[in-house]
């Protein structure tokens, strides 16, 4: 099994897999890896720098100060260490504003558990039924 965290490594030519598919390489500057990089903030780490989020996430306001506008593995990086030096990020908890059911519902034990490795360990198995559904 290869290790699902590959997709943020340093290396910009490393091919990232999508279960047996083709490899499919990510580079910073692709609209794909912008995606992507989105998709890990919301998804994996259950986070967000939007305002009015999809589902129920932790807003990191220190990032949403300077949007981004293309999403990279260094904002991963530092929403995962400032989620990580939260506190109490039930503070932070941001519900949906969509009246429909969101695509991706979590209990808010979960979104915000304060437990480093707990977390982390969240992080890894949303990570793998993420890669799993590509």
């Amino acid at each position: 099994m290869s290790n699902p965290f590959l997709i943020l490594s340093d290396s910009s030519s490393t091919p990232y897999s999508t279960s047996s598919s083709k490899p499919v390489s990510i580079t910073d500057d692709s609209p794909l890896s912008s995606n992507i990089y989105k998709d890990v903030l919301e998804y994996v780490l259950l986070c967000t720098i939007d305002e009015q989020p999809l589902s129920s996430v932790i807003y990191l306001a220190d990032l949403a100060i300077g949007l981004p506008q293309n999403w990279d593995k260094n904002l991963i990086e530092q929403a995962l260490f400032e989620r990580l030096r939260m506190t109490d990020p039930s503070t932070q908890l941001l519900t949906s504003t969509n009246n429909k059911k969101s695509p991706m519902r979590n209990d808010e034990n979960i979104i915000t558990e304060n437990r480093c490795l707990n977390y982390l360990s969240g992080c890894y198995q949303r990570l793998l039924r993420q890669r799993v559904s590509l």
